[in-house]
C-alpha cells in the first residue's frame, strides 16, 4: 500500500499497514483491507517479537478489531517469541469478553508458554482462573470422549454402511428374481399359444421344438414337392 508524500509515494508492506490499522483501532478500515486484499494480505503476519494482529488487538482491548480478525480467518493460537498466545495475553490482562471471544473461535487452553504456564496460570484474578480451569476441564473431557468412542463411532458408521448395502443388494436380488419369473411366465404363455396353433396346423412347431428345425423341414417338403412336379411334367409331356 502506498501513501503520497510531497510528490513521491512511499510503499509499505501490507502486514505493516495491517498492524498500523490495528494500533489505530480502526475496525472499519481493517475490515476493508481484509476484504479487498484477502488474497495478498497475511492476517497472521508477525512482528519481530512474534506478535500477530490478534495479539495487538488483545493488548489494546479492542473487541471490534479482534472480531474482525477472527471472522476473517486469523489464527488465535499463534504464540509469540515467549510462547504466549492471545489467550495468555487476555487472561493475564483480565479481559473476560476477549477471552470468551477467543474461546468461541477455537483458542487452545492447553498451550503453554516458554516457562510452561497455561492461560489459567496467568489469570489476573480467581474468577478468570476458575473460568479458564472449567473450560480446560471441559475441553479435556471432550477429547477423552472422542478418543474413547472413536472405535464405537467407526463401528456404527460401518453398520450403517453395511445395512445400506444389504438393502440395496436385497432390492437388486428381488428385481432379478422378479425379472426371471416374469420371463418364465411369458415363455410359458408363448408355448401355450404355440400348442394351440399346433392343434389347428400340425405343421406348426410344437412346444420345445426348434423354430429353425421346422423352417428347414418346410423348405425340404417344398423342395421335394417341386421335384415331383417337374418329374410328372416331364413324363406327361406329349410330343
Amino acid at each position: 500500500m502506498t501513501y503520497p508524500t510531497e510528490g513521491r509515494k512511499i510503499a509499505f508492506p501490507l502486514d505493516v499497514v495491517l498492524h498500523s490499522v490495528v494500533h489505530e483501532g480502526d475496525a472499519a478500515e481493517l475490515g476493508r483491507i481484509l476484504t479487498l486484499r484477502r488474497n495478498t494480505v497475511d492476517v497472521d503476519a508477525t512482528t519481530h517479537t512474534g506478535l500477530t494482529a490478534v495479539h495487538l488487538a488483545v493488548l489494546q482491548h479492542d473487541v471490534d478489531c479482534v472480531k474482525v480478525l477472527l471472522t476473517h480467518g486469523a489464527d488465535c493460537n499463534v504464540p509469540d517469541v515467549n510462547g504466549c498466545t492471545p489467550l495468555h495475553t487476555a487472561a493475564a490482562a483480565g479481559f473476560v469478553d476477549v477471552v470468551g471471544l477467543l474461546l468461541l473461535h477455537g483458542a487452545d487452553l492447553s498451550l503453554q508458554t516458554a516457562e510452561g504456564d497455561l492461560p489459567a496460570d496467568l489469570a489476573a484474578d480467581h474468577d478468570m482462573a476458575r473460568l479458564l480451569d472449567g473450560e480446560l476441564r471441559a475441553q479435556v473431557q471432550r477429547e477423552l470422549l472422542i478418543q474413547r468412542y472413536w472405535l464405537w463411532d467407526k463401528v456404527l458408521s460401518w453398520k450403517d454402511y453395511a445395512w445400506t448395502r444389504l438393502q440395496t443388494w436385497g432390492q437388486e436380488t428381488l428385481q432379478f428374481v422378479g425379472d426371471i419369473a416374469l420371463n418364465v411366465i411369458r415363455g410359458y404363455r408363448r408355448a401355450s399359444v404355440t400348442d394351440r396353433r399346433a392343434l389347428v396346423n400340425p405343421a406348426a412347431p410344437r412346444r420345445g421344438s426348434s423354430e429353425r428345425f421346422y423352417q428347414l423341414k418346410r423348405e425340404f417338403v417344398e423342395l421335394n414337392a417341386g421335384c415331383k412336379r417337374r418329374k410328372i411334367s416331364r413324363d406327361w409331356n406329349p410330343r
